[in-house]
């Protein structure tokens, strides 16, 4: 028998007038999702427990079995294991975003544009950062500061605090916005509040005086499009424990992402973490090659697959319902190319289909509330003719109250 999860980030919407009272699911071409659907359980899920704030980390916790109220550190540790980065006892990590903000004017005074430093290329967001970590003034406050930036890909970087001038303690009180959250609104408004508050302030403030000086941005300020002239710190945490998965559920397995935080959290969990070529997490990304990696994975002696995409989140938080549409059109087509390699199989198969949160197009931001889940077994089918969407999920009457619940049940078989 074999196990996998088929995650669409971000896909749960809310009605769309522009669809005519359709979400986003409810509008795309889901052939695939709705056969399932019909053949299997069709319920609701809560992936994310009321008082934790809804995002991809928090919902993955549940997700992968595990209990995100007791074991959750924080976003960045997670990011940072995905990337090699050692987190010793007494080091806090923060994700370190790439943004566009206001261009001419202080950090304090200017509005966020983007959280993704208006969608700035994987290769050349690298290249911006190491540039930026490369600048004397900057490397050395960083030093002064007992700070490390790590260069990731495209707008997500990670940067690091040491304890020269902090606890732990200092960090785990500290809060913090995420950029994506408050898109188009000052930045004023949402300044870091705590202990280190001055100290990450200052390093964002510090880069947004560097950065406009990037051969990229001087390009952008004498044509068309956002810079990605400064940084954001979020996410802050220390390095979690986890229980291999393995020896928790007693299977193995690989995970197929293209971001670097459901990277981690495969690699914190014991899990491969498969490479693909082209994987993007934008609505670019190569559905194929990651549909083809998961087959090649549980042909390899894999029991278990997860593959994630990221590209409906990330059109959600850039306003674009049209292209949110899209890229559920094209997660449905990878869907296809999953069970078809999956039949091609010798043996039997279990499948998990769900959105791990939902992400709203109207405010670019996530939000709390059960989203569509469909536990499918190949040797099953109810014969119903359904839809996979939000609607069709809570007429289907079966709602479970927490995603912990989801990995036995996919495992043991309902």
């Amino acid at each position: 028998m074999k196990f996998v999860i088929v995650v669409g980030d971000g896909m749960a919407d809310e009605p769309q007038a522009r669809l005519g009272g359709r979400t986003p699911l409810q509008a795309a071409a889901t052939p695939n999702a709705d056969r399932i659907a019909g053949a299997g359980e069709l319920g609701t899920v809560l992936t994310v427990p009321e008082g934790v704030a809804p995002g991809t980390d928090t919902a993955f916790f549940g997700i992968m079995g595990y209990d995100v109220k007791t074991q959750y550190t924080g976003r960045s540790p997670l990011e940072g294991a995905a990337m090699g980065i050692e987190l010793p006892n007494g080091h806090t990590a923060f994700r370190c975003n790439l943004v566009s903000v206001t261009p001419g004017v202080e950090l304090i005074n200017a509005h966020m544009l983007s959280h993704s430093g208006g969608q700035v290329g994987g290769r050349k967001g690298r290249d911006i950062m190491a540039w930026l970590n490369g600048q004397p003034r900057f490397s050395r406050r960083l030093r002064e500061l007992d700070m490390t930036l790590y260069p990731g890909s495209a707008y997500r970087h990670i940067m690091t605090l040491g304890p020269k001038h902090s606890e732990p303690a200092d960090a785990k009180h500290l809060r913090l916005t995420p950029p994506h959250e408050f898109l188009g609104e000052k930045v004023a408004a949402h300044l870091p509040e705590g202990g280190l508050a001055d100290l990450v302030f200052e390093v964002a403030a510090l880069a947004n005086e560097i950065l406009p000086d990037h051969p990229y941005n001087r390009e952008k300020a004498q044509g068309e499009g956002l810079q990605a002239n400064a940084v954001w710190l979020w996410g802050q945490g220390s390095r979690p424990q986890f229980m291999p998965w393995a020896e928790k559920f007693g299977v193995s397995g690989s995970v197929i992402s293209a971001v670097p935080l459901v990277k981690g959290i495969g690699f914190l969990c014991g899990l491969s973490v498969v490479e693909v070529e082209g994987a993007t997490g934008e609505l670019d990304t190569d559905y194929d090659g990651k549909a083809d990696a998961a087959i090649r994975a549980l042909k390899g002696g894999d029991d278990f697959a997860l593959v994630h995409v990221e590209a409906p989140d990330e059109c959600s938080h850039n306003g674009d319902l049209f292209g949110k549409v899209e890229a559920v059109a094209r997660f449905d087509a990878m869907l296809g190319r999953i069970l078809r390699g999956l039949d091609s199989l010798d043996e039997g198969y279990r499948l998990l289909l769900l959105s791990d949160h939902c992400t709203m197009v109207r405010t670019r931001a996530h939000a709390s509330g059960a989203v569509p889940y469909v536990l499918y077994d190949s040797g099953r089918d109810e014969g119903k003719v359904r839809t996979y969407d939000e609607k069709s999920a809570f007429e289907a009457g079966t709602a479970l109250e927490s995603a912990v619940r989801l990995v036995p049940r996919l495992l043991k078989g309902g």
